[in-house]
């Protein structure tokens, strides 16, 4: 069936002159996630089967860990929401920073615990620290089942900025995989996320 662009669609842009490359910079890493991940999917509680790790989450956590690094430089509140929007945006302004995930092991789901014959109170597996996942434990008196965690997930992060922004992304980078997490509880869980091999030279 033959289609016709209607004349109300906008005109055909014209050659732009692309952005050089020599004014990017490109920060590679290698993330291994050393802790189970619950959470994040569409039934709370329950890890998401199609996206594991969403490059939108990762924003999030970098964008809480620059205002941890980097925060204390703005001389007001004012300065410093000016500055977060210029680097990681707003609903207005699009962030200039790209952010780019590729799931290299999408690890193992199993419970988190175990019921034991004739008891009310699940055992946690051993690497599962029950102080911070008692609201995954599930509950055998009113119905509650045991909630599943994904181990050793694996993935490649690349991230994409203009030079004079590489200071503070590296910044909240570095704070992210040292002390962050990913999905339900991660500061609660013992250093979820570490750097299993780094390529961009972050100390």
């Amino acid at each position: 069936m033959t289609r016709s662009i209607p004349e109300s669609c906008p005109t055909r842009p014209g050659n732009a002159e692309a952005w050089p490359a020599t004014a990017f910079e490109t920060l590679d890493l290698q993330i291994q996630v050393v802790t189970p991940m619950f959470g994040g999917g569409a039934e709370a509680g329950e890890p998401d089967a199609v996206t594991l790790i969403r490059p939108s989450s990762i924003r999030g956590h970098l964008r809480f860990w620059w205002r941890a690094t980097r925060g204390a430089a703005s001389q007001t509140i004012k300065e410093l929401k000016r500055r977060e929007v210029e680097i990681f945006g707003d609903t207005e302004h699009p962030s200039p920073v790209i952010v780019e995930v590729r799931v290299r092991s999408s690890g193992v789901t199993k419970p988190c615990a175990s019921l034991p014959p004739g008891k009310s109170f699940p055992k946690f597996a051993d690497d599962h620290p029950p102080y911070a996942l008692v609201p995954f434990q599930g509950n055998a008196r009113e119905g509650i089942p045991i909630r599943s965690g994904v181990v050793n997930v694996k993935f490649s992060l690349r991230e994409q900025c203009s030079k004079s922004l590489v200071s503070d992304v590296t910044a909240s980078l570095w704070a992210w995989t040292n002390f962050g997490g990913l999905r339900a509880r991660s500061r609660r869980l013992d250093i979820p996320v570490r750097r299993a091999a780094l390529l961009s030279g972050i100390p």
